[in-house]
């Protein structure tokens, strides 16, 4: 579902969709993954499991040990920092009950090794208007905070909702301001006001032009690429400010680099407003830059299929 850079490495961390749970020891399998991809067809790529350890208190103890209480889908590192990264989950690990909620773990890895995660902080988000459970936030990108000797350390945080209930609506994004002293983290989201619902903001407005928000990520220009599945297109924008909203940019079109992708296109699924020759919903799910500036694109192929990565290069004139 999500990917991010390993700082000072070639390798990735991964997140995928479920894992199951273990209440014994607080932990879920399966995940995250330490992802190293091979450099060509002779070097195979290396896939090392995770463990994530829960160690967070609001936690309903009931949850069954085949079902994973946080349903993680997103993912972006901390800029500045070795070890940190901000992970969404589609689940409210407070009630198995409930369908779903907008949480935001903080995830400290390697801790202590590289087979093993932990969540060292946990966050609470209001909804937004629409939210169902499989249409949170799929998407995360963290910008560094520029601050004075003396005052806390501080990230800007964008969360993107994945679409709407209504395929005439837009889906859109929240921001908010992480912040930290020691060892102790805080985030608050720009318009939360706990009642009514947070509002969400727009990186466009027009629902033929963005479709879905599967991921997004930050480039080394400090843009902010969002990666639309259905419409398989990437959305570029900026903050102009820090703290501000985003600012839309330009569309990149990877229709042409996806035709081998199996189950890519699905002429009996619907086609994205505006685009009727592209039925299907599309399956890429992670988008990240490399250590060397090239474009990663992640496939979701669903169920234990093995997903499919994409690696760009950048086109030269």
């Amino acid at each position: 579902s999500a990917m991010a850079r390993l700082p000072d490495t070639q390798a990735f961390l991964a997140v995928s969709d479920e894992g199951p749970y273990d209440p014994k020891t607080h932990t879920v399998d399966g995940a995250l993954f330490r992802l190293e991809l091979g450099s060509g067809a002779d070097e195979a790529d290396r896939v090392l499991p995770i463990t994530l350890h829960v160690t967070f208190d609001r936690f309903d103890p009931a949850w069954p040990a085949h079902v994973s209480p946080l349903d993680l889908e997103s993912l972006a590192p901390l800029p500045g920092t070795r070890d940190l990264f901000l992970i969404g989950g589609e689940r409210n690990p407070e009630d198995q009950t409930d369908m779903g909620a907008n949480r935001l773990y903080l995830v400290r890895y390697p801790a202590p090794d590289v087979r093993h995660a932990r969540v060292v902080a946990y966050f609470r988000i209001q909804d937004l208007p629409d939210d169902l459970m499989n249409d949170r936030f799929e998407g995360l990108a963290v910008l560094p905070v520029e601050t004075k000797e003396g005052e806390p350390a501080a990230w800007d945080v964008y969360a993107f909702k994945e679409r709407t209930a209504f395929p005439d609506r837009p889906p859109g994004y929240v921001r908010g301001r992480l912040t930290r002293r020691g060892d102790a983290f805080d985030l608050a989201m720009h318009g939360d006001r706990g009642y009514p619902p947070l509002m969400p903001a727009f990186v466009l407005r027009d629902h033929e032009r963005i479709t879905s928000q599967s991921d997004a990520c930050r480039a080394p220009d400090d843009t902010i690429w969002i990666l639309d599945r259905w419409r398989r297109q990437i959305h570029v924008a900026a903050r102009e400010v820090e703290g501000g909203p985003l600012a839309y940019r330009r569309s990149l079109d990877y229709e042409a680099v996806v035709e081998d992708i199996a189950g890519e296109h699905v002429p009996t699924e619907p086609a994205p407003p505006g685009l009727p020759d592209r039925r299907g919903y599309g399956r890429h799910e992670a988008v990240v830059f490399d250590a060397e500036g090239r474009l990663i694109l992640a496939s979701d192929r669903g169920g234990s299929t093995a997903s499919t990565v994409t690696v760009l290069e950048r086109k030269t004139p």
